[in-house]
């Protein structure tokens, strides 16, 4: 899978670190010892978790990042004051929002950016965004997105278009609840 790193809005290809063997720990309901398994024998793990997890009807797969992105992304301009950013995020309680120029993704803005002591109110939101940012396609595979996520400390990545337009955005809490929905182990086969 490739991702597309921005810097400055200059976009650069970004090479994926080989799949480790991440190492699950699924205790039972019974009280046993928890059971340990790894991402290369998911069937072990799957059937473990079937036997501590509620039954849930109608399970889907989900493998993309279309199917769990939101897509209702709410965005600044790189001019905004970082006092009216700061307002929106605390209205919509985001963590994140992506900065835009044109209507095309130019960095992205964390809490920690905006609530920093650094962060004057007058200031606007280009001088203190991450212009380093990571983004990935609709079609890009969840397990992916969180691998790239986990690598790099970073809590959510925004899904651009091919003319780097943003269309969604895939976030910690939006992994979270496609786990919550779906098998987990499942996700990482």
């Amino acid at each position: 899978m490739t991702f597309v790193r921005y810097i400055s809005g200059q976009p650069q290809s970004v090479e994926l670190p080989k799949r480790e063997d991440f190492a699950f720990q699924v205790e039972r309901a019974s009280g046993v010892e928890p059971v340990h398994a790894t991402a290369m024998r998911p069937e072990v793990a799957s059937r473990h978790y079937r036997d501590v997890a509620p039954p849930i009807k109608e399970r889907r797969q989900a493998m993309t990042a279309h199917q769990v992105m939101s897509t209702k992304v709410i965005a600044v301009d790189d001019k905004v004051p970082v006092e009216s950013a700061r307002a929106i995020m605390l209205e919509h309680r985001f963590h994140h929002l992506p900065v835009l120029r044109d209507g095309c993704l130019v960095g992205i803005v964390s809490d920690r950016d905006l609530f920093a002591p650094k962060a004057r109110l007058r200031d606007k939101v280009l001088q203190i965004m991450s212009h380093d940012v990571l983004t990935a396609r609709p079609e890009a595979r969840i397990a992916d997105l969180a691998r790239v996520m986990v690598g790099h400390t970073i809590g959510c990545v925004p899904i651009v278009n091919e003319v780097n337009k943003v269309v969604g955005i895939v976030t910690r809490t939006d992994l979270l609840r496609c786990i919550m929905h779906h098998a987990p182990i499942d996700l990482w086969i």
